[in-house]
């Protein structure tokens, strides 16, 4: 998006995609001023912003530790860590960048099957050291196989991310709400703020498809004329 429209507002738009550094310096600044911003509904609503908080909030959930607004009363040193960790990173992000900038540009040089290689090792690595369980690596294969495949498809994998992240945690509540309720559904549909965000809800999802089709039926339409 960031690289799309410093495209349209540049004066040089035919130089992007041929060196113009404003291509590289638009996306970056735009991903770094976002980063801060997807914390913000992670840890208060536990809905991951990226798919970076979306693994955090994973590996919170492994460790007993539940996002939401009772985490800043429960775990008051681990929000102020989470974001002292921010504002430092940010400004270290400067030298570290300038004095790293060679060895980031080696890796990039690097054949595809050595970073791969690396990256499978470590993961494995990862997975074994959380239970010391051979089990969680077959795990991990497995779905690293399904996200290969994914990605050869173009299926999206932020989805599925998102809905193994927040699929426990939709459920609990689930259930907290129809004890509430007594079983019934009514309540997730007529009380202000539910109702809302339910229509909200079906906007997202429908909103797109049905403003493509009111263009073309009005192109469409237009043509005849």
């Amino acid at each position: 998006v960031a690289y799309g429209v410093e495209k349209k507002t540049s004066r040089n738009s035919e130089d992007f995609g041929k060196g113009n550094i404003k291509g590289v310096i638009a996306p970056t600044s735009a991903n770094n001023a976002a980063l801060g911003g997807t914390w913000i509904p992670a840890l208060v609503f536990g809905v991951p912003g990226d798919t970076i908080t979306a693994i955090v909030l994973g590996a919170m959930l492994m460790y007993g530790l539940k996002p939401g607004p009772l985490i800043f009363i429960e775990s008051p040193d681990l929000v102020n860590g989470v974001f002292s960790i921010a504002i430092l990173a940010n400004i270290l992000l400067i030298p570290i960048g300038y004095l790293g900038i060679k060895a980031f540009a080696f890796v990039l040089k690097m054949k595809t099957s050595v970073v791969l290689t690396a990256v499978v090792l470590f993961s494995m690595i990862g997975s074994f050291a959380i239970r010391n369980s051979y089990f969680d690596i077959y795990v991990m294969l497995l779905f690293g196989f399904i996200g290969f495949m994914f990605e050869r498809l173009s299926v999206p994998l932020a989805p599925m991310i998102l809905g193994l992240i927040l699929g426990p945690m939709v459920e609990d509540n689930l259930r907290v709400g129809l004890i509430k309720t007594g079983g019934s559904m009514d309540q997730f549909f007529t009380r202000p703020i539910s109702l809302v965000l339910f229509i909200l809800i079906v906007l997202v999802f429908l909103g797109g498809p049905a403003l493509s089709l009111l263009k073309k039926a009005f192109s469409k339409s237009k043509k005849e004329e």
